[in-house]
């Protein structure tokens, strides 16, 4: 069955050397040999689709960098898979420019760069390198990683997703802590990294030998990123970095501005050059019709986050301080992040509509606990609210006493923002 062409989609092309044709990539085998089709719609199913996502070739050029040997002889191009068709008219400027006016700003339309779309690659960590009856003294075990879904992210070089308990023995006194863990390597043996859960970040204390501008406490609060790059001291020299704070731990995380390369095109929307700037800066960009992997548009400010060691999205609602959630008209800004739970599509359609969800896994920002609730729009108290049970169920008739010990589990269970 002929699959249906998507308007949203795009495919690569490829010219190898000083042959005239053109064709369409498929992918890339084990052999670092890239893989074709001829540019025939006929031959779509086997194409490489795009999606509007740079995410498809972020992963293909990185293997092509990292496997071809002579990377160099070929030039790829990006069109519409609607225009297929136009091939051949491609090749012909490609060919024969002097033909065509205005041929070289033509090609640099359509023609992409790999080094454009290059990601950072890190080589994960070979589990046997890890001393595991050590790590049980913590309390941590293989079973626990995998059921949290923490051992591949910490097996490449990242943090584990969750809080995660952490069993630590001074003096014969054990003390258990909340903390996100990572792995390190340290004279050439894997050790574990413990991040424990802060009440605050200290953003008074000085930071590899700087100290935060009111601005900078200012932005990392209500961003969580300090908005600008930071040049920390190390050894003998300054270090141009990007600051943010883990919005789990409270943790402050730096990251060499060497580490992150500003794409020119995010998400299907193109950046000009004084965007690329701006996120090069450390700033962040409000970008429009942006498309997810579900193919679906949306909106979002960008901005390069040090935990994340990238590019990071948040609404226009400060996802630090929540009391931000409110606008100055009467009306609540509905936020994609919720006290540390992401909100899909459809529970934030849910929520301007007027309805009550449930929200599972949300932390109290004066206790640090997790906790579930059902979340609500209060417009006349231009609030969110967070009532215990359904609140688009018929209320039952308590008794009194249900009536305080409800209320009672309503004050604990629902932070005030």
């Amino acid at each position: 069955m002929e699959e249906k062409i998507n308007d949203q989609q795009e495919v690569l092309l490829v010219k190898n050397g000083n042959r005239k044709k053109l064709e369409v990539v498929t992918g890339i085998d084990e052999k670092g040999k890239i893989k074709t089709a001829p540019p025939e719609q006929e031959n779509q199913n086997e194409f490489l689709k795009i999606n509007k996502n740079e995410n498809a070739l972020e992963n293909f050029f990185s293997n092509f960098l990292r496997q071809v040997k002579n990377p160099t002889q070929f030039r790829f191009f990006k069109i519409p898979l609607l225009k297929i068709k136009a091939v051949p008219n491609l090749e012909d400027i490609l060919n024969n420019p002097k033909k065509h006016v205005n041929a070289q700003e033509k090609i640099n339309t359509v023609e992409v760069n790999p080094k454009d779309y290059q990601k950072l690659v890190y080589v994960p960590i070979d589990i046997s390198r890890i001393d595991w009856e050590k790590l049980a003294k913590n309390g941590i075990d293989l079973q626990l990683l995998k059921d949290t879904n923490s051992l591949d992210r910490m097996l490449n070089w990242n943090k584990s997703p969750v809080l995660l308990p952490v069993n630590l023995n001074s003096n014969d006194i054990q003390v258990t802590i909340n903390a996100r863990l990572s792995f390190r390597e340290v004279e050439g043996k894997i050790v574990l990294n413990i991040h424990p859960l802060r009440e605050k970040p200290n953003l008074e204390k000085q930071f590899y030998g700087i100290n935060f501008t009111d601005q900078d406490k200012h932005n990392l609060l209500t961003t969580g990123n300090a908005g600008r790059v930071i040049n920390i001291k190390s050894q003998n020299s300054e270090v141009p970095v990007y600051v943010s704070i883990d919005k789990l731990t409270n943790e402050l995380v730096a990251m060499n501005t060497n580490k992150v390369k500003i794409p020119k095109e995010i998400k299907g929307v193109k950046l000009n050059k004084e965007q690329r700037q701006l996120l090069q800066d450390g700033e962040a960009i409000y970008l429009k019709g942006m498309t997810n992997n579900k193919g679906e548009t949306f909106n979002s400010l960008v901005q390069i986050n040090a935990d994340k060691r990238g590019i990071s999205y948040r609404s226009a609602v400060s996802e630090h301080n929540n009391k931000e959630i409110l606008n100055n008209n009467r009306t609540v800004n509905i936020p994609s992040q919720l006290l540390g739970v992401t909100l899909s599509q459809e529970q934030q359609n849910l929520l301007k509509e007027g309805k009550g969800i449930k929200v599972q896994g949300m932390r109290d920002p004066k206790t640090g606990q997790l906790f579930n609730s059902y979340v609500k729009v209060n417009h006349e108290k231009k609030k969110l609210d967070f009532p215990k049970n359904d609140p688009d169920q018929p209320i039952k008739q308590n008794t009194q006493n249900e009536r305080v010990n409800n209320q009672s589990t309503a004050r604990r269970n629902g932070p005030k923002i």
